[in-house]
């Protein structure tokens, strides 16, 4: 959605995904480029590029320990010399509420959604831990917006914008 969101409005885009079937949807919505790739084929350098990207997003994607590391050092190298890489993510302080802001590995859901039905398991970042291994990466985090509910206000995720 993504994608087509922004070929929609002009942008010449490519997605990426690691799930051969997402992109296969994806292709039928836009006629943007789409690659399958995982982390792994992106950070080892399996993956070409012959261009440099204005912008990289990673949309709700960075679930991982080791593998987000190593994501985020490799992406500096994908970004053109202004680019920028926005992550979007569940906001560290929604674990706040239950009492539970301490990194490591939490059980995850797909609640609602009808297409993944196996669960899975995400590494938690408090928001200090995800400004260090953005500086780790040779990144500086030159925003951080928080997303909130229209109409509740309750905080639901947070962008970082970094270069």
């Amino acid at each position: 959605w993504l994608v087509k969101e922004l070929n929609d409005k002009g942008m010449t885009v490519t997605g990426f995904d690691a799930i051969p079937e997402l992109i296969a949807q994806a292709r039928q919505k836009s006629k943007s480029e789409f690659i399958v790739a995982s982390y792994e084929d992106i950070y080892s350098g399996r993956i070409k590029f012959t261009q440099q990207f204005d912008a990289i997003v990673a949309n709700f994607s960075l679930i991982g320990k080791e593998s987000t590391e190593k994501l985020l050092q490799a992406l500096r190298n994908y970004l053109s010399i202004n680019g920028i890489l926005f992550i979007q993510t569940l906001h560290p302080f929604l674990r706040k509420v239950i009492d539970d802001y301490k990194p490591g590995w939490k059980e995850g859901s797909w609640d609602g959604f009808d297409q993944f039905v196996l669960p899975y398991q995400w590494y938690f970042r408090t928001m200090e831990d995800w400004i260090l291994m953005i500086k780790k990466a040779g990144f500086k985090t030159v925003g951080a917006k928080d997303i909130c509910h229209p109409d509740s206000q309750k905080l639901l995720s947070v962008i970082f914008k970094c270069q």
